[in-house]
């Protein structure tokens, strides 16, 4: 009976600590689009007459997770923007921004809140999250001008390129492990509207926790103590 209560111990021990094993990669990659149309290009909405250019007055941010592997548990817990080289909000009628504005808005989902900053003229926003996992996306808008804006958004020549050098602070959990890193986003594919950062994370490797680790060597010690009494 000792016997077969031990090797029971064993075998629950072993699947205990099977799957703990933990070493997937998240990718979290996030975009500025500056949207704005150049008067003549195909049959945009709003576009104007050739030779001009129109903002559509909202730009767009994401943010968005992907996982390969096995991650456990992970979590984006806040995300906070720091805006350079003169970039600023344009969120109230007839304040700081050049000729036009459009509040900050949360897109379709119930990843985040605003939680401080945002406002006209300001330079940095704090988002608070909440089930923003490994593979998520969340979605922004609101109207950024510059100092140096003839065309809303732009340097003034319908680009957007000021907005590189911007910094996206992102506060995450990952198994329980909280850590934070920061990105700088960088020129896209297209430097004349769009924005780009990205940075991938290791999820830690799960190790048995200690009581799991106690009934594994518990199960060993009996099967030894029955070969011992099988030999006697």
């Amino acid at each position: 009976m000792q016997h077969g209560l031990y090797k029971w111990l064993t075998a629950l021990a072993l699947c205990a600590s099977v799957g703990t094993a933990n070493a997937g990669i998240i990718t979290i990659s996030a975009s500025f689009t500056e949207q704005w149309f150049i008067g003549g290009w195909g049959q945009e909405a709003g576009a104007g007459p050739a030779g001009t250019n129109e903002d559509k007055n909202v730009d767009l941010f994401n943010i968005t997770t992907s996982s390969t592997g096995s991650v456990g548990l992970f979590d984006i817990l806040s995300t906070s923007y720091s805006f350079s080289n003169g970039i600023f909000f344009d969120t109230v009628a007839g304040g700081s921004g050049f000729a036009g504005s459009s509040p900050i808005t949360i897109g379709g989902n119930t990843l985040g809140a605003l939680v401080s900053g945002g406002s006209d003229g300001g330079t940095d926003v704090l988002f608070g999250h909440s089930s923003f996992g490994a593979n998520s996306s969340f979605d922004w808008t609101s109207d950024l001008d510059d100092t140096n804006a003839v065309v809303r958004g732009s340097n003034g020549g319908g680009r957007n390129s000021d907005f590189v050098g911007s910094i996206l602070n992102i506060e995450y959990a990952i198994n329980g492990i909280r850590d934070s890193v920061a990105l700088t986003f960088v020129g896209g594919a297209n430097p004349d509207y769009q924005a780009f950062a990205m940075t991938t994370l290791q999820a830690p490797v799960q190790v048995p926790a200690p009581s799991v680790l106690a009934l594994i060597g518990l199960g060993f010690a009996g099967l030894g103590w029955t070969r011992r009494k099988k030999h006697s």
